[in-house]
């Protein structure tokens, strides 16, 4: 395995089911066939210099990863590892993936492919992966041609399956960064692989209450990412990252608002306009064709002047965190650790940002409870 995993090309069109730790298992060896594409790249480009013929070298078949590597590359210790990649190999081997596959300009259709002959995990050994040939062969084509450039440290750093795979749809339209991405809900959940239909025709019903798949697919991903990763900001009003749209009573689509500024940048500029482009599975993207204009800090959650000097790219990640712990304490109190309750009374009277009576009373009894 290669040192220092920087970034890794992931097909657009694979639609994984993979637990967390099998997408950064998955995530390792895309990263390994991606350092293998750029090296042949740069190999045909000096031997076309020197006139000279090169024989590219073929994609692998077999991958395999010692705990050493593993820990290193995903940041833990490798007792962690003995739980988590056991279930992560099992989940790789189970799961075959959701692919898009063009027929024509105007057919697309979804299949299932199955991408390995056999994934497992050897507390001694490590992890070993073996592709399929058609697995090559797709990964191979897509790689090259139609795929999503993710920061694997930031991949690593985000710990929800759903987190992770809204950040790939999030990377597809990095390039296009003004752009708003307006999906149905339907189409969301089967880019996060939610409530599908498998290569049985059962339905894998993960979510059966609306505000379960609310919840857990939208406001904590968006949360998490924002919270733990600078490259992305959020450009709607409330800084949630989203905004869901209703047809009547019912919420029917969502308005993904996020850009991409990358790491380093302490300075958020974004503007939104309504110019309106289709596509050919009748989503919506709006493209903003006006110059960038600074977004000024927005009033979220009673966020008031912050008491001590901060960029803005910190200020954002606050505000996130912010909106994660308030959406803990109304909605999954159990969550909350003594530490997440101390941290929010410390994060209230740090940055003046207000907490109405229920979510004090929460916060109290919570504190009661745990301290007991």
């Amino acid at each position: 395995m290669t040192k220092n995993i920087d970034k890794f090309r992931e097909p657009k069109d694979i639609i994984p089911q993979f637990s967390s730790a099998g997408h950064n298992v998955f995530g390792i060896m895309l990263s390994e066939i991606s350092k293998l594409k750029a090296r042949n790249k740069q190999k045909q480009k000096e031997a076309d210099l020197k006139g000279i013929e090169f024989k590219l070298e073929q994609t692998p078949l077999h991958y395999h990863f010692t705990n050493d590597d593993l820990a290193v590359a995903l940041k833990c210790t490798v007792n962690n590892l003995y739980s988590t990649m056991p279930i992560a190999a099992k989940k790789l081997a189970s799961s075959p993936v959701r692919t898009k596959i063009k027929v024509n300009e105007r057919r697309v259709i979804t299949s299932f492919l199955n991408l390995f002959v056999s994934t497992t995990y050897d507390s001694q050994l490590g992890f070993s992966i073996k592709l399929t040939d058609d697995g090559r062969k797709y990964i191979d084509k897509e790689i090259d041609e139609n795929f999503a450039e993710i920061d694997f440290n930031r991949y690593v750093d985000i710990k929800s399956k759903y987190s992770k795979r809204l950040l790939k749809i999030l990377h597809s339209h990095k390039k296009e960064s003004k752009w708003v991405i307006s999906l149905k809900l339907e189409t969301y959940k089967k880019l996060l692989s939610i409530n599908q239909e498998n290569p049985d025709g059962e339905i894998d019903e993960t979510f059966k209450r609306e505000d379960n798949f609310r919840l857990r697919a939208i406001v904590e991903p968006f949360a998490e990412i924002l919270a733990e990763n600078e490259d992305w900001i959020a450009t709607d009003d409330k800084k949630l990252g989203y905004e869901l749209r209703k047809t009547k009573r019912t919420y029917t689509h969502i308005d993904i608002k996020m850009r991409y500024i990358g790491s380093g940048h302490n300075t958020i500029t974004a503007s939104i306009d309504s110019n309106k482009i289709e596509t050919n599975d009748n989503n919506t993207c709006f493209l903003d064709q006006s110059s960038s204009t600074e977004v000024p800090a927005a009033p979220l959650l009673g966020l008031s002047d912050v008491a001590e000097p901060i960029s803005l790219t910190d200020k954002e990640k606050l505000i996130a965190k912010i909106q994660l712990y308030k959406m803990m304490i109304k909605d999954r109190p159990q969550l909350m650790t003594l530490d997440r309750v101390l941290e929010v009374f410390a994060l209230s009277e740090k940055y003046n940002f207000k907490l109405d009576d229920d979510e004090l009373n929460t916060l109290y009894k919570l504190f009661a409870e745990l301290n007991a």
